[in-house]
């Protein structure tokens, strides 16, 4: 009795060990019981069974459960009964005005995928066709081979829950691209029958989104432009020339070369009279 007793205990209760265990399915009562005795969390396999008999305990549910050496037989089948297993989800927060380099650094950081598999999935023009032909608001805009990420801009940003860090980047880009699309639906016909286009909209949306730090700054910052354009001018703006040279504001200054050489994206350099960037 004293040992039946003592087998119900915790194994450990000073050095606590942490243990990821994985019940698959179909699973019998003495494997289920053999592999928590093989990674340290119950003393003793037959008097596990014993007590599973004389208690009637059932329903040992398949899953991915966390359990400890400080936790006793009757804890650990509890929480297998109960089917309380290990939650994977994970939580991604894609904050407002960070470009492309910042989103596919976040990814790798929060999931199984690498930076360059974000970069690959971005070069795959028969991928990104896919997309146009699924959204209404991407456009062949977004195929024009000076820009640097075709889907720049149009990622939702917002926090997103994912059911593991195995998600893909595929899955990553059409959860935020499924929100844009809820988002902009309400203006839709609006956006449809303007004549610069939802690339130009979004665009020029980007720019103020950087240049501006609230609304009233922003509503002024959008007439400038606004205005720069209908004249023929150059926008004049640091944030797409620190855009264009792939440097981040708050690296460093701009170089005056950097200022002075035509990019696309370079609103303050020459031959950009009257344009957006690409």
């Amino acid at each position: 009795l004293l040992w039946y007793n003592s087998a119900q205990k915790p194994v450990n209760t000073k050095e606590v060990k942490q243990c990821e265990i994985e019940i698959k399915s179909g699973m019998s009562t003495e494997k289920i019981l053999n592999l928590l005795h093989e990674n340290g969390l119950i003393k003793n396999v037959f008097a596990s069974e014993i007590y599973i008999k004389l208690n009637d305990v059932k329903g040992l549910q398949a899953g991915k459960y966390n359990l400890s050496s400080d936790m006793s037989l009757i804890e650990i089948l509890e929480q297998i009964s109960s089917g309380k297993i290990v939650d994977e989800t994970i939580s991604i927060t894609f904050v407002e005005g960070k470009n492309m380099r910042w989103v596919a650094k976040t990814i790798a950081e929060n999931t199984n995928n690498t930076e360059d598999q974000v970069y690959e999935l971005l070069q795959d023009k028969e991928y990104i066709k896919t997309l146009i032909n699924k959204y209404w608001f991407l456009t062949d805009d977004i195929l024009d081979a000076n820009i640097y990420y075709p889907l720049e801009g149009y990622l939702w940003p917002d926090t997103y829950k994912f059911e593991n860090k195995d998600v893909s980047v595929k899955e990553i880009f059409n959860t935020l691209l499924s929100k844009t699309e809820k988002v902009l639906e309400e203006n839709k016909t609006q956006i449809q029958n303007s004549k610069i286009g939802i690339h130009r909209i979004m665009t020029f949306a980007s720019i103020v989104e950087l240049e501006g730090r609230d609304k009233e700054s922003k509503n002024e910052i959008a007439s400038v432009i606004y205005n720069r354009l209908a004249k023929n001018m150059s926008i004049g703006s640091d944030v797409t020339t620190y855009y264009g040279i792939k440097v981040d504001m708050s690296e460093r200054n701009l170089y005056k070369s950097e200022i002075n050489t035509y990019n696309p994206y370079n609103t303050r350099g020459p031959n950009m009279e009257g344009k957006l960037p690409v």
